[in-house]
């Protein structure tokens, strides 16, 4: 190949191996970094709303128990007050000291205990609920994890896949490119050829003339 054709062969080579080293460097480092960076974004998404959903469980958890103990302290007041009113209305009946004040003081107490016990089936019942909806909250936030995950690793094969057949289809541009390369110097230098033969023809024909009108003067 003439030395035109080989410093257009080399620019061609050095632009399709630039070309080459941007789509490796892409397929060897941006897609790995940019499918990790998604990958951190879905995994804190995933921590902020578990954090989140702890802070809303824990608060309501202790709305529960405040309440709880406002309800305890209530119904401890209501006891003493119906102990206090029922031993008042009994000694004023001059039963202060019988029967009929043990069997009031045990119904109270009886009642008492039996109110507490509600409280507490109430108090268990909403922590219940509250530990489900958070369990249920975790779990739906753990599936859209899994799934942006899963559409991350199929972004990603694809984006190598793409890349992949961009490499390969520049394999084959540069084939063609020094193909027709090749061709067009071919073409060059029969034509140069050409020229040269059609110049030599045509001195051949000038010196053929010049000794033919010479001859006759002679």
């Amino acid at each position: 190949m003439s030395s035109y054709g080989s410093n257009q062969a080399n620019q061609i080579n050095s632009a399709w191996d630039s070309y080459t080293n941007d789509l490796n460097n892409m397929l060897n480092t941006g897609l790995p970094g940019q499918k990790t960076a998604q990958e951190q974004m879905a995994n804190t998404t995933y921590t902020q709303g578990v954090n989140q959903l702890g802070t809303q469980k824990a608060s309501s958890e202790a709305d529960v128990a405040k309440q709880q103990a406002s309800s305890l302290k209530d119904l401890a007041g209501n006891v003493k007050n119906l102990f206090q009113s029922g031993n008042i209305y009994l000694g004023s009946q001059g039963a202060g000291d019988s029967s009929a004040a043990n069997q009031y003081a045990y119904a109270v107490q009886k009642m008492g205990t039996k109110a507490r016990g509600d409280i507490m089936s109430q108090v268990s019942d909403r922590m219940s609920q509250i530990g489900d909806i958070y369990k249920s909250e975790v779990n739906r936030l753990d599936s859209e994890k899994q799934t942006r995950i899963a559409q991350i690793a199929d972004w990603f094969n694809q984006a190598q896949n793409t890349i992949r057949g961009q490499i390969g289809q520049a394999g084959l541009g540069r084939s063609q490119d020094i193909q027709g390369l090749s061709t067009n110097v071919y073409n060059q230098a029969m034509q140069a050829m050409q020229t040269i033969q059609t110049e030599q023809a045509n001195r051949r024909q000038s010196l053929e003339t010049w000794a033919l009108n010479n001859s006759k003067s002679v």
